[in-house]
């Protein structure tokens, strides 16, 4: 055990630091760092709500969190570090947010749900779902895309469901933190909490009719190459199930 030890303290001895950095600085943009720490920086700030740190601090780490990650791909096209790892990393911060998100939604859902009806309870929870499965659902055909070499860029229905969907996390934020009064102004509507559960069902309706056209537009592109790939899968079963009858038969 020892000896194992005194080998790797040898090996971190004999590295070339200078050969490392230069690559870790080849492989690491901008934009890369950016999408990360805004993740990084959203998960912390929720565990900080979850555990009852609720002021304008944590409102506002959120809400940078949630700008910081909008602007990260421009800043990638102005400095020409557009890649598909980038453009990847960007999509799974996109969906952990979101998660995030709901579980904040989910463990302050007395906030929402105050002086709702059965029937908008229930359209919250089967919304909400949804738009998780569905989320889900567009992760793994853009893993399976890019696992493939397809194009894994964001559709416009896509754009349009993330705008989509940063307008409800924002939301979703403001209700927790009890800030509805201040953004007044934006509707011609009292945000009482029956008018902030509606709005907050309105988002949902949207961004889950654009998380459906987005999984078609995926379809649509990948869809040569699915059938190609279901074709294959059936002949390789075809082939085992061929070599089994013949053992057995």
């Amino acid at each position: 055990m020892y000896l194992d030890i005194i080998i790797s303290v040898e090996k971190i001895k004999r590295l070339n630091w200078k050969k490392f950095a230069r690559t870790f600085w080849k492989h690491t943009t901008i934009p890369n760092c950016l999408t990360v720490g805004a993740a990084l920086a959203v998960l912390i700030d929720a565990v900080f709500i979850l555990f009852g740190f609720i002021n304008r601090y944590t409102f506002w780490a959120l809400e940078i969190g949630f700008c910081v990650d909008g602007i990260d791909g421009t800043i990638a096209h102005w400095l020409k570090k557009v890649s598909r790892e980038g453009a990847g990393l960007d999509r799974g911060a996109d969906k952990l947010k979101y998660l995030i998100v709901v579980v904040l939604m989910a463990c302050f859902a007395q906030i929402f749900i105050a002086g709702a009806s059965e029937n908008e309870k229930l359209q919250a929870v089967i919304m909400t779902l949804s738009l998780t499965l569905l989320e889900l659902s567009l992760m793994l055909m853009g893993i399976w895309g890019a696992r493939r070499g397809l194009p894994i860029e964001s559709t416009e229905a896509g754009k349009a469901k993330m705008f989509f969907e940063y307008n409800l996390m924002t939301w979703i934020v403001i209700v927790i933190h009890g800030y509805q009064p201040y953004f007044q102004f934006l509707f011609d509507f009292p945000l009482d909490s029956n008018n902030s559960l509606r709005l907050t069902l309105f988002l949902l309706f949207v961004s889950n009719m654009l998380a459906i056209a987005s999984i078609k537009s995926y379809w649509d592109k990948y869809e040569r190459e699915l059938k190609v790939h279901l074709a294959t899968l059936r002949y390789k079963s075809f082939l085992r199930l061929n070599y089994v009858f013949r053992i057995f038969i």
